[in-house]
C-alpha cells in the first residue's frame, strides 16, 4: 500500500537502481571505454631515415611516440646527426606512446685501416696506435702461408673507413702445423738409445723423480700409440726387466 506522504520504500529502492545503473552506463561509454579504447591504439612508426634528430622528435611527437634513446654510430654513407636506422623499424604498428630508439651518425670523417699483412702482433698494434686505432680481438690459427706471430688478415680490411679511437680485430698466424707422430713402444728399450731415437724426432726425454732404478724403461707416457707432436715431453720410468 502507497503511502500517502510519498513513494513507498520498494518504489524507492526501484528507482535508485535503475538511476544507479543508467549512471554506470554513461560513465562506462563515455569516460572508461574512450579511455581503454585510446590506450591501446595503435599508430603507423615514421620512416626517420636521414632525418635529423628534432626532425624525427617531430614525427614521433605527431604520431602519439617519443623519443627513447639515441645512439651515435660512425657512418661514412649518412650526414653527421641523422638517423641510420631506427627500432620498430619503418611503417610498422605499435601502440600509441610507444618510445622509438635511433642510430644517429656521428659524421663522414674516419681513420683508414693501414695494411698489417706480414707484420708482427707487436709492430701492428704500434701502427695501429699511431693511426689513432686500438687493437681488438686476436684470434690465431695455424697456417703454412705466414711464420709465427704474423698477421695474416684484419676486419675491418685495409683501407676500410673507421671512425677514430674505433678497434680492428687481427688474425694472427701461429705458423705452420706441427707434425704429428705415433708414439712409439718404448718400454724394454735402453733410456739411452730410446733417448737418443725420441730426440731425433724432436721429442724430449724426462725420468720421472725416484723411478731411475735400472735402465731399461718399464712405463712411459705418452702411451704407446697416442698421437705426439715435435716438442712433446715423454716421461718414462726405470728398472729391470
Amino acid at each position: 500500500m502507497t503511502d500517502k506522504r510519498g513513494l513507498s520504500p520498494l518504489w524507492k529502492t526501484v528507482i535508485f537502481s535503475v538511476v544507479a545503473f543508467a549512471g554506470g552506463v554513461v560513465i562506462f561509454n563515455f569516460a572508461i571505454m574512450p579511455f581503454l579504447a585510446g590506450h591501446g591504439e595503435e599508430v603507423r612508426v615514421p620512416d626517420l631515415a636521414l632525418r635529423t634528430v628534432p626532425e624525427a622528435e617531430r614525427m614521433l611527437r605527431e604520431q602519439g611516440l617519443r623519443l627513447e634513446a639515441t645512439y651515435p654510430v660512425f657512418s661514412p654513407d649518412v650526414p653527421k646527426g641523422c638517423v641510420i636506422s631506427q627500432t620498430p623499424s619503418p611503417l610498422s604498428f605499435v601502440k600509441k606512446n610507444r618510445g622509438v630508439k635511433v642510430r644517429v651518425s656521428s659524421g663522414e670523417t674516419g681513420v683508414a685501416v693501414p695494411d698489417l699483412r706480414g707484420q708482427s702482433l707487436r709492430h701492428a698494434e704500434l701502427v695501429l696506435s699511431r693511426a689513432g686505432l686500438q687493437l681488438g680481438r686476436v684470434s690465431q690459427v695455424f697456417s703454412e702461408d705466414g711464420s709465427a706471430d704474423a698477421v695474416l688478415s684484419s676486419f675491418p680490411g685495409a683501407g676500410a673507413l673507421v671512425e677514430e679511437g674505433g678497434s680492428v680485430d687481427l688474425l694472427v698466424s701461429l705458423g705452420p702445423r706441427p707434425a704429428e707422430y705415433l708414439m712409439p713402444r718404448i718400454v724394454g728399450a735402453d733410456i739411452a738409445a730410446a733417448t737418443r731415437a725420441l730426440e731425433a724426432a724432436g721429442l724430449t726425454v724426462e725420468v720421472a723423480s725416484g723411478f731411475s732404478r735400472g735402465t731399461r724403461i718399464v712405463k712411459q707416457n705418452p702411451p704407446y700409440g697416442a698421437k705426439v707432436a715435435k716438442g712433446t715431453k715423454v716421461v718414462v720410468e726405470l728398472g729391470s726387466l
